[in-house]
């Protein structure tokens, strides 16, 4: 069984040799749940009638909640996440029992991404015993599509990568042939949100802006509208897209029609294949990086297997050739290779009597969430050259109408809520002002923007969406409750945290309501990655909600106050806390990675690709590995001034001596230092980075454009 994001396929194998298990007329099933009535959850063609019919009860990613430990909530009913894989995975095992006289299968093998720990492993098993199946395996998926592949006659010691571009998610790993079949070497990669449903929905974008172009009132209604009618109408232009998506991998153009508009819409592969190529070049780089992390290079590949359905689009084909040349290999339909190689696996073990538990790694990829002690006597203080320390490259100075609040940047323009109830917008290139907005009493939230509409929380409880262009407000709403953190955009809603303990969701549009979620106590931050926003609370949990339905993916418990932004990137989200930890999960289920203990309480922390930086308030700054925790070194900065800022390994940081230093990490030197003006007792906006520069508020009003 290859249980996927957005698909799900299976195989046999018998007496007549290793199949793929027909669902419905087809060799794979969706994945989508739907609670349908009395109780009854609905999968393959049923679910997919009803998602129209009723969108509040439907469920089409069960995977990625798998070991959340919070149900899904599907309508009014509340369902456990493994009793709505069991029933998917349930249709599988019947189609099997039919094919083989009715008798169950004697052994299951079920495939896991290399990157999933303990809980969402043991969540996948729950799900098959619920199932009814028999004794279970588990196989992580590169080494089952590299067993599919075994013919291709790999020799001991060869390596083969493994791309896997599926429907929700993309993966990568690179395996070593051994005796008994293959071990994963290096660290495993990927994104958990790349994949065929991303790319449908930049089709839908690219259907929905041809639409509005001629019937803006249609459009409109098709993406805000709470009519059944409308809902439904969306639900067919996202088929349209993704059948549009399916037909370019074979043919140079398609078209849709869309009966609300009465429009034909065209669409070209060229289009298309624009609309995704930042995606897919991301994709590719991950590999190369997945092949350095095992000490290897492209060269050294015996062969780069191809699995996922999104991996048959020819751009990817075509420029993973390119950058690695023959040793790239796509064969049989590439949805069912997973599970193909895990039915290999089965019938070898059953042929052999014996399971390999080398390749049934029950155990989890990563460690289980587990606390680093800090021993800040034994952990190497880092030791800063001040010898050739020099002067910041000053590109440009100006000095607002009023005090500054926290800024954002979208890296060509610059935004601060002023202390005079005013948005300004600089210029980033040159500092100057290119239009000021009054909004309302300013708190301390930034202003964020997705690009078309920039987004003011206001001490009065207003939000106010501006035209980017111009500082013309489209639209402004009343909460009704004080908002505590920035607006967070997912897609077409938005989201934001209040003093009162709730999460607000508004549509992007016109800020009308779509959706209140309660948590108890103050929202403390907000930061949103895919479809998640990632809210703080004051209670020391951490909530990752679906920003389209409200629904909680996952709750963690911290042991302290949250009061810092999340630094969130990758895999991870790295959570600040008041009892003194740095807390690391897994942005995908929440499952805890590792905790490390600091000096004193922690108001926020940075990361990069390598480091997390945590920030403690007696005054010192905590250097961990992003993946182990593993603590590096650490940094007596004196009383400092805000959270610091860590880009392009450079520490920037503000002390109480009034100086904001620049620390090379690279070269553990002091690059640069700057008196910023501030006098005793005085406040400024941390720094933040726009486009290579670094703008930094001074004590006295003025705002630098460093370099």
């Amino acid at each position: 069984m290859d249980f996927g994001t957005y698909r799900t396929s299976g195989a046999m194998a018998g007496g007549s040799g290793v199949t793929t298990l027909e669902i419905e007329g087809a060799r794979w099933l969706s994945s989508t749940v739907v609670a349908g009535d009395g109780g009854l959850i609905l999968v393959g063609a049923a679910a997919e009638n009803q998602a129209g019919v009723h969108p509040d009860r439907v469920e089409r990613t069960p995977k990625r909640h798998l070991g959340s430990g919070a149900p899904l909530i599907l309508g009014s009913e509340t369902v456990e996440v493994a009793e709505a894989v069991a029933a998917l995975l349930a249709m599988f095992l019947e189609e099997g029992s039919l094919r083989n006289e009715r008798r169950p299968p004697a052994l299951a093998v079920l495939t896991n991404p290399v990157r999933w720990g303990d809980a969402r492993r043991r969540a996948l098993m729950r799900a098959a015993e619920i199932a009814g199946y028999p004794e279970t395996h588990l196989i992580e998926e590169p080494v089952a599509a590299a067993v599919h592949y075994v013919t291709d006659q790999v020799a001991v010691g060869e390596h083969v990568g493994v791309y896997d571009l599926g429907g929700g998610t993309f993966d990568t790993a690179v395996l070593k042939r051994t005796e008994s079949g293959f071990e994963t070497v290096g660290a495993p990669g990927g994104d958990e949100y790349i994949g065929g449903e991303h790319f449908d929905h930049k089709l839908f974008s690219y259907f929905g802006g041809c639409l509005a172009e001629e019937d803006p009132e249609t459009w409109n209604k098709i993406l805000t509208s709470d009519e059944r009618r409308w809902r439904q109408a969306a639900v067919d232009l996202l088929s349209h897209a993704r059948r549009a998506k399916e037909a370019l991998s074979s043919y140079p153009s398609t078209k849709i029609f869309v009966p609300e508009a009465d429009r034909e819409i065209v669409v070209t592969r060229e289009q298309f294949e624009s609309m995704i190529l930042d995606e897919i070049e991301r994709t590719i780089d991950e590999m190369e990086d997945t092949i350095a992390t095992a000490g290897l290079t492209g060269e050294d590949m015996s062969a780069l297997y191809l699995v996922g359905g999104s991996s048959r689009i020819p751009i990817v084909v075509r420029l993973l050739t390119a950058r690695f040349g023959s040793c790239v290999t796509t064969r049989d339909e590439p949805k069912s290779v997973v599970a193909l190689g895990a039915a290999s696996l089965a019938r070898r073990w059953m042929d052999s009597g014996e399971v390999d538990t080398s390749s049934d790694p029950v155990a989890p990829a990563q460690p289980e969430a587990r606390e680093v002690k800090t021993a800040v006597p034994g952990v190497p203080a880092l030791a800063v050259d001040e010898s050739q320390a020099d002067a910041p490259v000053i590109m440009w100075e100006t000095t607002p109408p009023s005090w500054l609040g926290p800024m954002a940047s979208d890296g060509s323009n610059l935004w601060s809520h002023l202390a005079d109830g005013t948005v300004v917008c600089l210029d980033v290139g040159n500092g100057d002002p290119a239009w000021t907005s009054s909004v309302g009493p300013a708190n301390d939230c930034a202003p964020s923007s997705d690009g078309g509409v920039v987004l003011v929380s206001a001490a009065d409880g207003a939000i106010t969406a501006l035209n980017p262009t111009t500082g013309a407000a489209f639209w402004r709403v009343d909460l009704g409750q004080q908002p505590t953190t920035s607006v967070v955009t997912i897609g077409e809603i938005l989201v934001v945290g209040t003093s009162e303990g709730s999460a607000i969701a508004l549509r992007r549009a016109d800020g009308g309501a779509k959706w209140r979620l309660p948590f108890g106590s103050a929202v403390r931050a907000a930061v949103a990655s895919g479809s998640s926003a990632y809210l703080s609370c004051a209670n020391g949990r951490l909530y990752d909600v679906d920003g389209r339905s409200g629904e909680v993916r996952w709750m963690y418990p911290t042991g302290g106050d949250l009061v810092g932004l999340p630094s969130i990137e990758r895999t991870f989200i790295h959570v600040p806390s008041g009892d003194g930890k740095v807390y690391t999960l897994e942005r995908a289920s929440g499952s805890p990675v590792w905790a490390y203990q600091t000096t004193g309480p922690v108001m926020s922390c940075v990361s990069d690709a390598n480091l997390v930086i945590a920030a403690s308030v007696d005054d010192r700054l905590h250097a961990m590995k992003r993946d182990t925790g593993e603590p590096l070194w650490h940094l007596s900065v004196g009383p400092w001034i805000g959270p610091p800022v860590l880009s392009r390994g450079r520490l920037f940081v503000i002390g109480a001596d009034s100086r904001l230093r620049c620390i090379d990490l690279t070269s553990s030197r002091l690059r640069w230092t700057l008196d910023i003006s501030l006098s005793e007792g005085s406040r400024v906006p941390p720094p933040i980075t726009a486009n290579g520069l670094l703008a930094v508020a001074t004590g006295d009003g003025r705002l630098l454009g460093l370099w």
